[in-house]
């Protein structure tokens, strides 16, 4: 069919402008990321760096190796590793923004931009995820992952017959989810939903033939994997043989470190710091999931299943759960949530109605903060009046109104109201709360004295407690070696570094030589400078260089 421009209609205009908005606003959170992100947060992202830059296979990693390699490309790509970072956030804020609006637009034949637009608002509401964006974690990538997923399976739901090369993807996505993190498997659950049929009932031939594609795109996803292998580590089939699966295995434990209560654990985990993602994706799914596909359902186990896993993994190991092991589960519920409601045009005249109810209701609540006399800054009277009146008021409209053609329009707005300025608040507190939390000047040491030293091997180093002293997440030689090589793309160990006091002791190391630098604070240096007099030999072995900040003193072994 030949197109003309009378074909070329409203809708053709309105679908690009509304990606067009949507592609804008992921290039600027991607943006946002990129320049206030990068934050190396935590020991465990320092040694994933690490033993990307060393290109070592760690078993006890095995199913972290997905993160690393993500990693490292960004690194390779960016020239260093620390720009590889920065680029790995804004690649995540950017995906972060275009699956969960895509996933949401197109869950159900009747959602709409502004689903979408919710659905992103929700998610970025919540603390933990804007800070797992600029500080990438392992469960940020496995975030990526699960989106992909889901985003993909919906696709393939809206066409189920010419769309089974869709399945193949999803294992390849799958076997990377379980190579990020093990907590992966439970996209398992979605897979049932290859069974249904367009006449709602499951029909186990369908599943098997839909299988044969599925199993298909894993085999591709360890293909995958083996020359990524091969390509970063040296080893292609690191991670599959028996000796590697076995010393992973062995690092598990039958102890369990701590018993949290059940309670505290749900609360933490699934409400955290943001209740409103969980109490709109449970009311989504027990007011109107009847009205979605047995197949649509079915990613409203995802959550609860990744939950069941995470739970279970406290009573097999020493590991206790942290809240962003959820963090997948989290920007599902997000955007499931964005179910509650449907806008219709044109607008009924009750639905007209109940919009100017809402807006007027979220106008005198905000206002009230204002003109009455209370002792709370607004900023807690909106977290702790505003959004739990306006929350109030949804419920009842979603329990009076069943017929969303009605009530559609006045939850959105509600729900706008609530969200897009929390969201807004969240992103820039965060970015304020990171900044200024020492993550980003841990790396102020090698980035000072690193064009002076030399990490070619062998490379011995002693840096006294001083000088570490305000790096943050700094407490042993393991993540100051990850440090140095994070900073500086270096390949050092852990027996390339002696951490001590600046004490007669030291002076005798220096003195025979044993260390070719030594990293002590300006104070420090003022002190070797001046005692002991009677030991001055070692004067004549190295040579002094401060740093342009005045803080460190690099002491550099001469060579004869």
């Amino acid at each position: 069919m030949s197109f003309s421009i009378r074909s070329f209609g409203f809708r053709h205009l309105a679908a690009i402008a509304e990606w067009t908005l949507v592609g804008l606003g992921a290039l600027w959170f991607a943006r946002f990321a990129y320049l206030k992100g990068g934050f190396v947060v935590g020991s465990d992202m320092l040694y994933y760096l690490d033993v990307g830059l060393r290109q070592v296979g760690d078993p006890f990693i095995t199913f972290r190796y997905t993160h690393v390699f993500a990693l490292r490309l960004a690194s390779v790509l960016m020239g260093s590793t620390l720009g590889g970072v920065r680029l790995f956030s804004g690649a995540v804020g950017g995906l972060t923004v275009l699956l969960t609006y895509f996933s949401a637009r197109f869950l159900t034949k009747e959602a709409k931009l502004p689903n979408g637009l919710i659905a992103i608002f929700l998610i970025m509401s919540v603390p933990l995820v804007v800070t797992l964006v600029l500080g990438p974690s392992v469960d940020t990538t496995l975030m990526v992952i699960v989106l992909a997923f889901v985003a993909l399976y919906i696709v393939y739901r809206h066409d189920a017959k010419s769309g089974r090369w869709l399945l193949g993807i999803l294992g390849v996505l799958f076997i990377m989810a379980i190579r990020t993190k093990e907590v992966g498997w439970a996209l398992v659950v979605i897979i049932p939903g290859f069974g249904f049929s367009t006449d709602e009932k499951f029909r186990w031939q369908l599943l098997g033939a839909n299988l044969r594609f599925f199993f298909l795109g894993t085999v591709i996803g360890v293909s995958i994997m083996v020359i990524a292998n091969a390509i970063f580590l040296g080893t292609p089939l690191f991670g599959l043989r028996p000796a590697d699966l076995a010393s992973y295995y062995a690092t598990w434990s039958d102890l369990v470190r701590s018993k949290p209560t059940p309670a505290a654990t749900l609360a933490d985990l699934v409400i955290g710091d943001n209740p409103i993602v969980f109490v709109l994706f449970a009311a989504a799914g027990l007011w109107f999931g009847k009205s979605l596909s047995k197949a649509t359902r079915v990613l409203w186990l995802f959550p609860l299943v990744l939950l069941g896993l995470l739970l279970i993994g406290t009573t097999r190991t020493a590991w206790s759960i942290v809240p962003r092991g959820f963090l997948s589960g989290i920007v599902v519920m997000g955007l499931l949530a964005s179910r509650v409601f449907a806008v219709h045009l044109p607008m009924h005249r009750r639905s007209i109605q109940l919009s100017l109810v809402a807006v007027l209701t979220a106008v005198g609540v905000a206002l009230f903060g204002f003109v009455t006399k209370n002792d709370l800054a607004y900023g807690v009277y909106y977290e702790q009046a505003l959004v739990p009146a306006l929350l109030g008021l949804i419920l009842m409209l979603m329990i009076f109104y069943q017929n969303r053609e009605y009530s559609g329009w006045a939850v959105f707005l509600l729900l706008f109201a609530i969200t897009a300025n929390t969201a807004r608040l969240n992103v820039s507190s965060v970015a304020r709360q990171l900044e200024s939390s020492g993550w980003r000047t841990r790396f102020n040491l090698p980035l000072a004295i690193g064009a002076s030293i030399d990490l070619t091997r062998p490379f011995d180093a002693y840096f006294s407690w001083g000088s570490l002293e305000g790096l943050v997440g700094v407490a042993n030689r393991d993540e100051l070696a990850g440090l140095i090589n994070s900073a500086l793309d270096g390949q050092t160990v852990r027996s390339d570094y002696q951490i001590g006091t600046v004490d007669e002791p030291m002076i005798r190391s220096m003195e025979s030589a044993e260390h070719k630098y030594v990293v002590v604070t300006a104070s420090e240096w003022d002190w070797l400078r001046t005692a002991p007099q009677d030991r001055p030999e070692w004067r004549d072995r190295y040579e002094a260089f401060a740093e342009p900040g005045g803080r460190y003193v690099l002491l550099t072994l001469i060579e004869d």
